[in-house]
């Protein structure tokens, strides 16, 4: 829309110098704003990445060391099979202790001293069933975990699942146990398999 100055008052030409000038100030601080948030929105984007990168970095890591660790248990369980049958032929080759042995020449009788009466022969103590580990539900495993979480700011599900199989646990219900407590606030789901304490524990 136009507007013919010259039929203007100085009052009303003093009102739209302001109003001109508060909308150049109002573009100004618009386009700071932008440029601003254009830049927050860079570093968030730099730090997804670093950290998607840290945590490829140590699932890796994890990975390798799992790897190992089969190894080591694999040559540990040959060599052990290999004394295991050297221990066996040894045991073979130990002459019978229930061989009777050489008669032995007759000896001058002697007098035949009285009998002693016989012990009693000691009553062996029951020897106790080794005990069964009962499978874990859901609230034991979810015991676990926290126990797992004690110290802990944040942990990876894939280390979640090792530190279980440390403990003799299975991890096939462990996604739905991690889904049953974050919705109770037990923890937090950061996102990239990432969960940290929360605030009910």
């Amino acid at each position: 829309m136009l507007v013919n100055i010259e039929n203007m008052s100085a009052e009303e030409l003093f009102e739209l110098a302001n109003k001109k000038k508060r909308a150049e100030e109002d573009a100004a601080k618009r386009a700071a704003a932008l440029e601003r948030v254009g830049e927050v929105r860079k570093r968030r984007e730099q730090l997804m990445r670093e950290f998607e990168q840290a945590l490829a970095a140590s699932d890796k890591e994890m990975q390798a060391l799992q790897k190992q660790r089969e190894q080591l248990i694999t040559k540990h369980q040959a060599a052990l099979a290999v004394i295991d049958k050297n221990l066996a032929e040894l045991e073979q080759d130990l002459p019978d202790s229930t061989a009777p042995a050489a008669p032995a020449k007759p000896a001058a009788p002697k007098a035949a001293a009285p009998a002693k009466p016989a012990a009693p022969e000691p009553v062996p103590e029951p020897t106790p069933e080794p005990a069964r580990r009962s499978d874990k539900g859901g609230d034991d495993l979810a015991d676990v975990i926290m126990e797992i979480m004690v110290g802990r700011q944040s942990i990876s599900e894939s280390l979640l699942k090792e530190q279980l199989r440390t403990r003799g646990h299975s991890s096939t219900e462990l996604g739905k146990v991690l889904d049953q407590m974050v919705r109770a606030g037990k923890l937090v789901n950061r996102g990239y398999g990432n969960y940290a304490p929360g605030k009910k524990r």
